[in-house]
């Protein structure tokens, strides 16, 4: 069955361009969510085999908010997470990985480094 993943990003440029790399080389159906304020609404119409976010979300919505309350629902509790963000401080990372995320990338992304980690974390998928 062909692996199912929602983006949620600031901008749809953005979430359109890691949706390519995930449908073109991976056969991933990707659903794009640029609105964080309905980004759980997005997760648990799609029902994703992951979900790839940012977590600065320019003061809209905390991404901590938005981890948070996936982990809080049973169904998504174990649904593997990947941050892509521009945050590099360390402690704001460590934290992030307190919510058990899969990987965290910093953008720009290493595409040959991102697509080494993508592959991994798509075959840990069952």
């Amino acid at each position: 069955m062909k692996k199912k993943a929602i983006i949620i990003e600031n901008t749809f440029n953005e979430g359109k361009n890691y949706g390519y790399i995930l449908n073109r080389y991976y056969g991933v159906e990707v659903n794009i969510c640029i609105d964080p304020k309905n980004a759980l609404c997005a997760i648990l119409d799609f029902l994703p085999d992951i979900i790839f976010m940012e977590i600065d979300f320019y003061n809209q919505i905390s991404g901590f908010e938005i981890l948070e309350a996936i982990r809080e629902i049973q169904q998504l509790s174990k649904t593997p997470i990947v941050i892509i963000s521009r945050i590099r401080d360390k402690e704001i990372i460590k934290k992030v990985y307190a919510y058990g995320i899969t990987y965290y990338f910093v953008k720009p992304l290493d595409k040959i480094f991102f697509d080494k980690k993508i592959n991994l974390i798509l075959q840990g998928i069952d």
